[in-house]
């Protein structure tokens, strides 16, 4: 009851609106990421997987701040609508 109490309530209309305005282009632009990550050559490396999964890594971590970024901003601006 405490931590139903405390967080904020999410309604179905705005997780939606989230994952539509919010986490498609993130998604999108990860997916467009790795595209050009693995499709573009390492110029003078003998194993491309040397500087090809260090950059997947680099926008997936990438995209998670923006996303927890993102849920913290809502979080609070929740918290001062409801007080």
């Amino acid at each position: 009851m405490w931590i139903k109490g405390t967080v904020p309530r999410v309604r179905i209309d705005q997780m939606m609106a989230f994952a539509w305005k919010g986490l498609i282009p993130l998604v999108l632009g990860l997916v467009l990421w790795a595209f050009i990550v693995l499709k573009v050559p390492a110029p003078g490396t003998l194993d491309d997987r040397l500087v090809q999964y260090p950059l997947l890594l680099i926008g997936n971590l990438v995209v998670v701040y923006v996303v927890s970024r993102v849920l913290s901003r809502y979080y609070k601006t929740e918290a001062l609508r409801t007080k």
